[in-house]
C-alpha cells in the first residue's frame, strides 16, 4: 500500500493537468469574437438594385432579325446600349415575327399584355402590307388598334416609322410614309420617323436580298433609335 502511494499521487496530478489543459483550450474556442457594426442604412439602400425597365418590340422580320442571331437583332443590341446609358438592367422582349402583318399586331399585343407590364412598346409594322399592296387605310387603321389597345393598358408606346421604295407608285408611297406621323400626332405618341434611316438601301448594311440588314445593320438601327427609346422611357 504504501508503496503505491507515488504512483496514485501521479495519477491525480496527470489527471488534473489533463482537466486545466482541456478547460483552457475550451475557453479559448468558445471566446466571443468581436461583432462587426452594421453598415449604415444609407449604405444598404446604395446598394439596393435599381429597378429594371422591360420593353416589348413588336414587328416583322426586322424586329425579328431575320437572317441574322436573336442575339444580333437590332431590341437585343439596344438592350446592351440602354443598360449602358441608364446604368440599370434592361429587359427586351422581342416579339417580332417574320412574314407579320399589321392585322397580327393587335393579337400579338393582346398575347402579351396578358403576361407581361411592358415599361415601354415599340411598334414597327406595316411594311408586308405595303409590299404587298393593301390599301393604306387599312393599314393605317390596323396599327391604330394596337395602339389604342396598349394605351387602354396604360402603357407607353413609341411608333416606328416605315417607308417604301416608290414602285407602286409615289402617291401610295407618300400616303403608306404618312400613316405614322399621322397616327403619332393623333395618340399624341412619339414617333421615330423612319426605322431604317442610314441602312435602307446600303448595300454595307444589308443581306443580299437588298431589303434585310445584317449584322452592322441591326447595330446602326440601335444605335439610330437610341435617343428616341431613352427620351420615351422618361
Amino acid at each position: 500500500m504504501i508503496t503505491s502511494r507515488p504512483n496514485l499521487l501521479k495519477f491525480f496530478l496527470s489527471i488534473g493537468l489533463v482537466f486545466s489543459l482541456f478547460f483552457f483550450s475550451a475557453c479559448n474556442r468558445t471566446k466571443v469574437q468581436p461583432s462587426m457594426p452594421s453598415p449604415p442604412e444609407k449604405a444598404n439602400q446604395a446598394q439596393a438594385p435599381t429597378p429594371q425597365k422591360t420593353l416589348l418590340f413588336l414587328g416583322d422580320s426586322l424586329t425579328a432579325g431575320y437572317g441574322v442571331s436573336r442575339e444580333e437583332a437590332f431590341p437585343f443590341v439596344l438592350q446592351q446600349l440602354l443598360e449602358e446609358r441608364l446604368s440599370q438592367s434592361v429587359e427586351v422582349i422581342n416579339g417580332g415575327q417574320s412574314g407579320a402583318l399589321s392585322s397580327n399586331a393587335i393579337e400579338n399585343l393582346n398575347f402579351y399584355l396578358g403576361r407581361i407590364q411592358p415599361d415601354l412598346i415599340v411598334l414597327t409594322t406595316g411594311g408586308n402590307d405595303a409590299r404587298q399592296g393593301a390599301p393604306t387605310a387599312v393599314i393605317r387603321e390596323n396599327i391604330a388598334k394596337a395602339v389604342r389597345r396598349a394605351q387602354e393598358d396604360n402603357r407607353k408606346v413609341l411608333l416606328g416609322g416605315m417607308q417604301i421604295f416608290p414602285n407602286l407608285g409615289q402617291d401610295y408611297s407618300e400616303a403608306f410614309r404618312q400613316i405614322y406621323p399621322d397616327l403619332a400626332q393623333e395618340f399624341s405618341v412619339p414617333l421615330i420617323p423612319f426605322l431604317l434611316e442610314g441602312v435602307a438601301g446600303e448595300p454595307e448594311y444589308n443581306q443580299y436580298d437588298g431589303f434585310h440588314p445584317n449584322e452592322k445593320g441591326h447595330r446602326k438601327i440601335a444605335e439610330h433609335i437610341l435617343p428616341f427609346i431613352v427620351e420615351a422611357l422618361k
